[in-house]
């Protein structure tokens, strides 16, 4: 009897080696390791442009008391996201260069770890989205309410809302057994696990909580930004055709203050233009993939839409640093070292300056 038991398990060891094999064979075939190595490549580019960049903007935040702006907190927010999916990333350059995939099986939370915090940091960039458009559009049309609405403390619950919706859902279900993160066989990452018994509850929790109120509010604020400017500039251009032959020299002088404000307006209509460009961004990275993934027999293509989906988190920092004139301008001080020429610099800016020039005068003496 134990000699039966015996054979029949190593029948059925037998059987998972082989169907192991003929499965990470089949998935071989799939994926070749040198597009896995490629992949990893281009994986290890993103995590050091999204590592330094998004670094240059946190640094510029509290650099220069010129950014700490009610919209750059959830700009911060938004970049301490892709810091953290770049960091995330790491683990998942271990199954792109082992060539039987996740080469640590003693340590399979690294890669749900992983998973788990590049959901979540995905989820929290398109709610720092929608807060960053919902802003915008108060500033523009209703900056008397802005200031009522955008006081330190109203912004911090804001910020902890946009972390908590995602986090709860990437936390609290698959702690009730519902879908899961781990290493995902079919192209070699680290991903939520189709193969748990309720992984469509959980993607359809994840699409649910994530996706619908972000999209509405992003499209209905920059919708209602498009429809002011231009309803704005219209009627600024019939007024000066109107009191273009008749301007009196106190008019010119109103006309010279009305100029520096719509020189602010202006701004804030550019800044408001850089900030769109990022959610385009976002949407040019993740609709290609979710298009083609729910179309049958496209699994190289899927499996290269997933890095212009991780390749997001490293782009907002180079729209920042050509497009933002607030932005770009303290970039470009900090990576040529003209500390001494940033704007409106911060206490912590100022304390290091002091310290270097008592060091320096100790170190020529």
């Amino acid at each position: 009897m134990e000699q039966h038991s015996s054979t029949t398990a190593n029948e059925t060891h037998g059987f998972n080696s082989t169907t192991f094999q003929e499965s990470n064979s089949l998935h071989q075939m799939t994926i070749h390791y040198i597009e896995r190595v490629f992949s990893g490549i281009v994986i290890l580019i993103i995590i050091l442009l999204g590592c330094v960049g998004n670094a240059l903007i946190i640094i510029s935040v509290i650099m220069s008391r010129k950014l700490r702006t009610s919209t750059n907190i959830f700009v911060v927010s938004l970049s301490t996201a892709d810091i953290m999916t770049s960091l995330a990333l790491s683990a998942f350059l271990l199954p792109r260069f082992h060539s039987s995939g996740w080469p640590l099986p003693n340590h399979e939370w690294l890669c749900s770890g992983s998973a788990f915090i590049v959901f979540t940091c995905n989820g929290a960039s398109l709610y720092n989205l929608a807060a960053i458009a919902v802003n915008r559009l108060l500033l523009i049309i209703r900056p008397t309410l802005y200031k009522k609405v955008y006081t330190p403390l109203h912004s911090t619950l804001m910020v902890i809302t946009i972390w908590f919706i995602p986090m709860s859902i990437c936390l609290f279900l698959p702690l009730a057994g519902i879908g899961g993160f781990g290493f995902d066989s079919t192209d070699f990452t680290c991903s939520d696990q189709d193969d748990h018994p309720k992984a469509g509850v959980f993607n359809m929790a994840q699409i649910v909580s994530v996706f619908p109120i972000p999209l509405i509010l992003i499209t209905v604020s920059y919708t209602w930004i498009g429809c002011h400017v231009k309803a704005h500039f219209k009627r600024q251009l019939q007024n000066e055709l109107d009191n273009f032959a008749e301007r009196t020299h106190e008019q010119q002088s109103h006309h010279q203050r009305t100029g520096r404000q719509e020189n602010i307006k202006r701004e804030q209509l550019e800044i408001t233009k850089n900030l769109f460009t990022v959610v385009c961004i976002f949407f040019i990275c993740y609709l290609p993939y979710f298009i083609i993934s729910v179309i049958p027999g496209w699994t190289h293509a899927v499996y290269y839409l997933k890095l212009l989906v991780l390749a997001n988190s490293s782009l907002n920092p180079i729209v920042y640093s050509y497009k933002h004139p607030h932005f770009k301008d303290v970039i470009g001080k900090l990576l040529h070292c003209r500390y001494a020429d940033i704007p409106e610099p911060s206490h912590i800016l100022q304390s290091i300056r002091q310290r270097s020039a008592v060091i320096e005068p100790s170190r020529s003496n």
